[in-house]
């Protein structure tokens, strides 16, 4: 191992190698399989549930519930699927932490910027108010059934990443490259 690598300024290595400057990102190093594993792997509720519960998890009952609301438009659903892809990098921070970290927002935008310019997403108001709406149901079902309720089929490493990728691919409008 080079410790170049290791300590890369501003860098996070993702699983296939790339490093994505967090305060820069290259749109042409995100790629589906990184964002599928890094959400796959950031819990929910940071980790305090009684099974794992995943964002890769979390975004495609998004995505669900955005087919089942509004099936006339078919590009909401991808963008609801990508909503928190961020969090492949930036992991996902409970709100009441992120009220204290004032420059999270800031390096959220920059990175789900990339990740949209990435795959050609372009998130209109009306879509960030339905993205909003979806988010606040799926947070009350999540509290309701999976903190409270313990009632979630627990998903293995490898079938939640399927399962993200899955939707990726059925839902993703231009060609993409899924991996390096």
């Amino acid at each position: 191992m080079q410790m170049e690598t290791l300590y890369t300024p501003n860098c996070v290595r993702t699983f296939t190698g790339q490093f994505i400057k967090i305060n820069e990102p290259d749109p042409l190093m995100i790629f589906p399989v990184d964002i599928a594993v890094g959400l796959s792997r950031a819990m929910r509720f940071a980790g305090h549930t009684k099974k794992p519960y995943s964002v890769a998890e979390h975004s495609v009952w998004c995505m669900l519930k955005a087919e089942e609301l509004y099936p006339q438009d078919s590009y909401l659903p991808f963008k609801v699927l990508l909503h928190d892809a961020h969090e492949y990098l930036l992991c996902d921070v409970p709100t009441p932490v992120k009220k204290l970290l004032p420059e999270y927002d800031l390096y959220t935008t920059i990175l789900q910027d990339a990740i949209h310019d990435r795959f050609k997403v372009a998130v209109a108001a009306r879509d960030a108010q339905r993205i909003a709406e979806i988010d606040k149901l799926a947070l009350e079902w999540e509290w309701c059934n999976i903190v409270l309720k313990n009632a979630v089929l627990v998903l293995d490493d490898k079938s939640r990443i399927d399962y993200f990728i899955h939707h990726f691919t059925r839902l993703c409008k231009t060609p993409v490259v899924l991996q390096p």
